[in-house]
């Protein structure tokens, strides 16, 4: 069955057909018999799932009509299959595909079937895609709230969501990520083949992508905020939490995750601010403050950390990742007049150091 698929491109449209119409016995005999939890199984049935999925928009009426056939038969066999299957790579990407081309009815009765499950799926290295999957094609933001999300935000612990976003593998933090960042960001931190995998078919969701996250990102807010304000100097200094941390700060703007990170400078400012990730986080926190409309009317970023650093503003410059942030409150609109003052009035100090990178641009600035 794989050898004819691997030369499937190469046949003519009808002896593509009768090969899927072998093929499509195949796999529905060996899914009739449970052989769905076997490796080898998923990965001919996402393959042979790929090869049918195209034939929807076909002209040709007799490959409409196998494709229509062939959903409707198998998917409530991989709808009952489905939790044994996210136990490998080739299952996770056939309840994908599956979650792609089902309607409305047929994403519920699987959504129902992981009643129970959602944390383990979430925190699992194949599990948590079809998590995301479902979050991205189910147009029933309802059902996706009461059935999925709200079971997450009672049973995960702060402890756990820790543990996810700070993995070194980066996977389980993708759910978080998905929840917080804009729509278009999308392929900073997912691959083409996870969007392409969790992408629906045409005609089976017709709500905006955006719109969509909009209505569902508020079930994990708490959960997300209490997280990152309890262990905001750990997330900062970490490579793959920090990108939660700010995106979870950019997402909702929070005043106490404000409070925390500028609690976090203080108590902790040279272990942060000389940390090669740590200077990055808060600057790239003020870059995301100064981009918000509000950043003027209520800031407390800005104004806080540059009154923390404004005494040892000499020993600042002459460090080069803390002239680094000294350079995003030049740029940004609440502090650069008081910035740019305490900087010209150091010129001396910012010759000493002009080989610094950080300083080069200070003083381009400038």
């Amino acid at each position: 069955a794989s050898n004819a698929l691997k030369s499937f491109n190469n046949f003519e449209p009808k002896v593509q057909l009768a090969v899927l119409d072998d093929l499509k016995r195949v796999v529905m005999k060996m899914a009739d018999k449970g052989l769905l939890r076997y490796s080898y199984v998923q990965r001919l049935t996402y393959e042979f799932l790929v090869k049918v999925e195209k034939l929807r928009d076909s002209s040709d009426e007799n490959a409409q009509k196998f494709y229509e056939s062939t959903v409707s038969a198998l998917v409530p066999l991989v709808t009952e299959a489905s939790l044994a299957m996210i136990s490998t790579s080739e299952g996770t990407k056939s309840i994908c595909r599956v979650l792609a081309i089902s309607q409305a009815k047929d994403k519920k009765k699987l959504l129902k079937k992981w009643k129970g499950h959602i944390k383990n799926m979430c925190v699992h290295e194949y599990g948590y895609l079809t998590i995301i999957t479902a979050l991205n094609v189910v147009d029933d933001t309802v059902t996706l709230k009461k059935s999925l999300l709200s079971e997450l935000a009672k049973e995960i612990t702060e402890e756990e969501i820790f543990a996810s976003v700070t993995d070194p593998s980066g996977i389980c933090r993708k759910l978080y990520l998905y929840l917080t960042i804009p729509y278009e960001h999308m392929r900073r931190y997912f691959s083409k083949d996870e969007i392409e995998l969790m992408t629906p078919v045409k005609g089976t969701s017709k709500k905006d992508p955006e719109m969509r996250k909009n209505e569902i990102n508020g079930v994990l807010k708490e959960n997300l905020e209490s997280c990152c304000i309890e262990n905001v100097v750990q997330l900062a200094k970490d490579k793959k939490g920090s990108d939660v941390l700010l995106n979870v700060l950019n997402r909702w703007w929070n005043v106490d995750l404000c409070k925390a990170i500028t609690n976090a400078v203080e108590s902790e400012m040279q272990n942060i601010l000389e940390h090669p990730t740590g200077q990055v986080t808060i600057k790239r926190a003020l870059v995301l403050d100064k981009e918000r409309k509000d950043s003027e009317k209520d800031n407390v970023l800005a104004d806080t950390i540059w009154k923390l650093m404004k005494p040892d503003v000499k020993k600042w410059i002459s460090i080069n990742r803390c002239a680094f942030v000294l350079n995003a409150l030049l740029e940004h609109p609440c502090t650069s007049k008081d910035v740019k003052q305490s900087l010209k009035e150091n010129e001396t100090v910012l010759k000493e150091n002009k080989e610094l990178a950080a300083v080069k641009i200070i003083m381009k600035v400038l």
